[in-house]
Parts: structure tokens; sequence; C-alpha cells
């Protein structure tokens, strides 16, 4: 059974849509990662001691989920550029997991510029 992948096929057109709005997501996504990774260097700048001795288990899966995050990434346009006959879903599955780690990579900065924020996420969420 074969698909119709005219220029006029609303599946082309959502398809379309999908990746531009995926494209967007992952603008602001790396524009947010370097902000927050600019306020890291102001905090660690101004405590005169690094982020690895006061928030080791937080940094180590910071840098983890930011090369998760970038490797797929690069892995997705691999596979945008190679077009191969089943990359429609290999590239659905990336696009998932880059989402994924960007978003994780954006909280664990976060909890690190401010701490009691995740405890307080949790108070608040119990409270309510």
């Amino acid at each position: 059974m074969a698909l119709n992948l005219a220029q006029g096929s609303p599946l082309l057109k959502s398809r379309q849509d999908q990746e531009r709005s995926t494209n967007v997501l992952h603008t602001y996504i790396c524009s947010l990662i370097t902000m927050l990774g600019g306020f890291l260097r102001l905090k660690q700048g101004v405590r005169n001691e690094s982020l690895f001795d006061t928030d080791y288990p937080t940094m180590v899966s910071l840098i983890i989920a930011l090369i998760t995050y970038v490797g797929s990434l690069i892995g997705s346009r691999i596979l945008h550029v190679q077009a191969c006959p089943n990359s429609d879903l290999a590239e659905s599955i990336i696009y998932k997991i880059s989402l994924l780690f960007g978003s994780l990579a954006l909280i664990l900065e976060v909890v690190i510029l401010v701490p009691g924020f995740l405890l307080g996420c949790l108070v608040c969420e119990h409270c309510s």
C-alpha cells in the first residue's frame, strides 16, 4: 500500500508543520540552555567554588543530558539528509528523545541555579 505524498497532500503538510514546530521548540530550548548556562557561569564566579564541588550529581546529570540532546539533534539531521525508507519513524523517535533531554537539561540548570526550586515545587504540589 503506497501513500500518495503529492505536494498538496494533507499528510505532507501536517508533517511539514510538525517539523516546523519541532524546530521552533529546539530553537527555544537551545536559547534557554545558552542563557541559563551564562547564569551558571555567573553563579560559579560569585561563590569562588566549583559547581562540581557543590552540586556534583546534578552537574554530571546535566552534562549527560546535554551530550544526549546534542547527539540526538545531530542524529536527526543525519537521518534527515540520508532519507532512508524507514527514517520517518526513527526521526520521530529521535526528535522526541531530543526534546525530552533538552527539557531535562533546562530543568537541571534551573535546579542548580535555584537549589530550593525542586523542593518548592514538590511542596506546592503536595499542598494543592
